[in-house]
């Protein structure tokens, strides 16, 4: 994953940033496999989850808290999205809050096919194989005490 482009995705990857997603960059620093982006929503028992692969394969999906969660294979979601790097953070960011009248509840396990996705590549969607995770560095939100 070289390089960002259009500009528009470096902005959105700093939104989530300055929104407290933690971050996990998996493969060698210059040129990792997976960038994962996750929060979560405690009060409501969801997490929001992002896994950018390249400009045209990110997957993000709002997962579903359950003992032995994993935001690399997430086993139950209650919305899901796959595209290009900006159309699928922007869906991510625009989603609404959990709790609200308007927000997907209904959990649901997620397709793992990638028929019609962009930028197939290797993996299903919204699963980390465990050799794509071999190197991990990892980044906390900002604590807030």
């Amino acid at each position: 994953m070289r390089g960002l482009e259009p500009a528009e995705a470096e902005e959105l990857l700093l939104w989530f940033v300055r929104h407290d997603f933690a971050r996990h960059v998996l493969g060698p620093l210059s040129a990792p496999h997976v960038v994962v982006l996750f929060r979560q929503w405690n009060e409501h028992g969801f997490t929001d989850v992002a896994h950018v692969r390249s400009q045209v394969r990110t997957e993000v999906a709002r997962t579903v808290d359950a003992p032995g969660r994993n935001v690399y294979r997430p086993g139950l979601v209650v919305w899901h999205y796959w595209g290009g790097i900006v159309d699928a953070l922007t869906a991510l960011k625009d989603l609404p809050q959990p709790g609200g009248p308007d927000t997907p509840a209904r959990p649901y396990e997620p397709p793992r096919d990638l028929h019609g996705a962009p930028g197939k590549g290797t993996g299903a969607a919204l699963w980390i194989a465990p050799e794509e995770a071999e190197t991990v560095r990892i980044r906390l939100p900002r604590l807030k005490f």
